[in-house]
């Protein structure tokens, strides 16, 4: 359940940037011998390291490091944000990475920055966790990263803009959660035939269970597959914010669902903050128009700022509408029941609104209720079989009987077969 704030007050004196980057050591290219594989004295060094780091420095943010790589957003002014990476670009677990401060484009290309400041988070969290960012599937490490293939930010746009017969069924697979996906998403132009998927998921660890119920309940085998879209196979194009939860999902497709030798799976590289910051560089070197991007509505983004946008603000498009009025709006709150923070979009005129009238409601020993609209969620996704673990009833017995009776909504249709 996300708990960042959607707001900040700045009372920074200078400009600042925010950083989002990542590393698994053993993706391409490899964190090599000696520094690798980690020993418990050389992860407790890396923590260490960035901490300190980011102390000295005055950056905010949050930092986790594992045994298998690190996750780091952080914060703070330009000056003390490229202190910060020149002191990360001479460190051991940057070994490998060719990063430069000559190499400009590749400094931007690893470490996202954006405009923010030291504001934007409230302190600095630096844990060592066992993920860096859990898939929900215990000591799992992809066997083979070649499995996937990177597009850069150009090569994605080419790719989902351009209809090729030959290239079968197409999919935009949006690996972040539900309240992401619900004020920004990518959209390919019409007549690609390519359909953005959009699971509604709560956290990432849900993931793998949603892969396995909804792409194994409607699944067809690659033979039946090819009788129909000839030997095209099926192309999946995925994405999220910064990259690393398409890291492990689609190799984690790739190893559990049978694929026909045609198919192709493809992860957008650096994520969404990526392609934001190639296409506006796009823009402002005439060579787009806003009109052409394939990013619809604000991303969203975990610290003060809420969300990023591109472009003209007043002329963008909203594509989510209030959670109280309805009307169109791109604006982020939470919910307003103690404990719940659910975010929602609200306008400021619905400031204040609950996710829905049974939030907060207990039964008759006190113990809280697992309100409506969650567990009509939680229904879409697993069906009445995976909701006998959801304790707490808040809906009346007669309308879960009526929703029982309803097929459970099925979010995406890539017709494959999970193996066991």
């Amino acid at each position: 359940m996300p708990s960042d704030p959607l707001t900040y007050a700045c009372t920074c004196h200078q400009s600042g940037l925010v950083l989002l980057f990542y590393r698994y050591f053993t993706s391409s290219p490899p964190l090599l011998l000696p520094h690798y594989p980690l020993t418990t004295s050389s992860l407790q060094d890396l923590y260490d390291f960035q901490k300190s780091t980011c102390e000295a420095l005055g950056l905010t943010g949050k930092i986790r490091v594992a045994k298998e790589g690190f996750n780091i957003t952080v914060a703070g002014s330009v000056s003390a944000v490229n202190s910060y990476i020149e002191s990360c670009i001479s460190h051991w677990s940057s070994a490998g990475l060719d990063l430069s401060l000559a190499d400009e484009k590749g400094i931007k290309d690893f470490f996202k920055p954006t405009k923010g400041c030291a504001c934007v988070f409230t302190h600095l969290n630096t844990r060592i966790t066992h993920e860096i960012t859990p898939l929900g599937i215990t000591n799992y490490e992809p066997r083979n990263w070649s499995a996937v293939t990177y597009l850069n930010p150009a090569e994605f746009h080419n790719m989902v803009t351009t209809t090729s017969e030959k290239e079968g069924e197409r999919i935009l697979l949006d690996i972040r959660n539900h309240y992401e996906s619900r004020i920004g998403y990518f959209a390919a132009p019409e007549g690609t035939g390519i359909e953005t998927v959009k699971p509604q998921v709560r956290k990432f660890s849900q993931f793998p269970a949603f892969v396995k119920r909804h792409m194994d309940s409607i699944s067809r085998s690659p033979t039946e597959h090819k009788k129909e879209q000839g030997s095209a196979g099926k192309t999946i194009f995925s994405y999220c914010t910064g990259g690393i939860r398409c890291e492990k999902a689609t190799r984690w497709i790739a190893e559990n669902v049978e694929q026909a030798p045609e198919d192709r799976i493809y992860t957008l590289k650096g994520g969404i903050s990526a392609y934001m910051a190639w296409f506006e560089e796009e823009m402002l070197s005439g060579r787009r128009r806003e009109i052409e991007c394939l990013w619809k509505g604000r991303e969203y983004v975990f610290d003060g700022r809420g969300s990023l946008g591109l472009g003209n603000e007043r002329e963008r498009k909203k594509v989510a509408g209030c959670h109280g009025c309805g009307k169109e709006e791109d604006r982020m709150g939470k919910c307003d029941v103690e404990g719940c923070e659910l975010v929602l979009v609200v306008c400021e005129g619905c400031e204040g609104v609950k996710c829905c009238e049974s939030c907060g409601d207990v039964d008759e020993k006190g113990r809280r209720l697992i309100c409506d609209c969650e567990r009509e969620r939680e229904f879409g996704l697993w069906g009445s079989e995976g909701m006998k673990g959801v304790g707490g009833i808040s809906m009346k017995r007669k309308e879960m009987k009526e929703m029982g009776k309803r097929e459970a909504r099925l979010d995406i249709d890539i017709r494959v077969a999970i193996v066991e």
